[in-house]
């Protein structure tokens, strides 16, 4: 029939053309998933100062938690949870429910957000294992700060062993993730990977907190906007999208 075009289009089996996945689909997908934590209101239980005492995960309901009064951060609308200003001293938050210990292959991601009048304050521990006592076992990831004019950097510890990765003079905003792969601990932030890796075998997470700090050590000034946790490392697709649901609140 006249002005009618026609094609062959060869599509793999079970493909579904013209449907874009949604975020959900694509974040529950992933393997081991622990789960992803945005800035939802919905999901985030607050007290009558708004302080937070619980952060539900987007995909499987996991929660971040704070039973003391005194030390849970502030939510601020409409996109941070925030651990610094106008938080309790110290807030802290703790993974509830089953640890991860020693996975074989993981992924934690963070986003974090320091004000200017902040990011001077160096040794800011904001997420890892042992943060708040003085024992061993200690895993953290740091802000650090150089000197004015020379820019920042984030550490990862565990133990003694340390891995640092440079921020440009006056970025406040980091993506940050660890990936455990192949008998290794990789940290990558903003999309620059450490020098080296530590090896995973002296890595051991019975906890993990966000926020807070080992005593004698600056509590953390900055806001989160997201977290995210696989026990699986993640594709360059999977990793774009827990960004996006990190950077973007509901």
């Amino acid at each position: 029939m006249a002005g009618i075009l026609t094609a062959d289009i060869d599509a793999p089996p079970a493909a579904t053309l013209g449907i874009i996945p949604s975020l959900a689909s694509v974040l529950g997908a992933i393997p081991g998933l622990v789960d992803v934590w945005r800035i939802d209101p919905a999901r985030i239980a607050r007290d009558g100062d708004s302080r937070v005492s619980a952060w539900t995960g987007s995909i499987a309901g996991r929660q971040f938690t704070q039973a003391n009064a005194l030390r849970r951060p502030l939510y601020v609308a409409p996109g941070r949870v925030d651990f610094g200003t106008g938080a309790a001293a110290r807030a802290t938050m703790q993974l509830a429910g089953t640890p991860l210990g020693q996975p074989a292959s993981a992924s934690i991601g963070l986003r974090l957000v320091l004000a200017a009048e902040d990011e001077t304050t160096d040794n800011q521990s904001f997420a890892g294992q042992d943060l708040d006592t003085t024992g061993t076992g200690l895993v953290r990831l740091a802000w650090r700060y150089n000197a004015a004019g020379m820019g920042n950097y984030i550490r990862l510890q565990i133990g003694a062993a340390q891995r640092d990765v440079d921020l440009p003079a006056g970025v406040t905003d980091a993506m940050v993730w660890l990936t455990i792969q192949s008998g290794e601990v990789w940290l990558n932030v903003n999309g620059t990977a450490a020098a080296s890796a530590i090896a995973a075998a002296t890595l051991n997470l019975p906890g993990f907190a966000i926020g807070g700090s080992r005593e004698g050590t600056p509590a953390f000034a900055g806001s989160l906007t997201g977290i995210c946790i696989t026990q699986s490392a993640l594709t360059p697709t999977q990793r774009a999208a827990a960004e996006w649901a990190m950077r973007h609140s509901v």
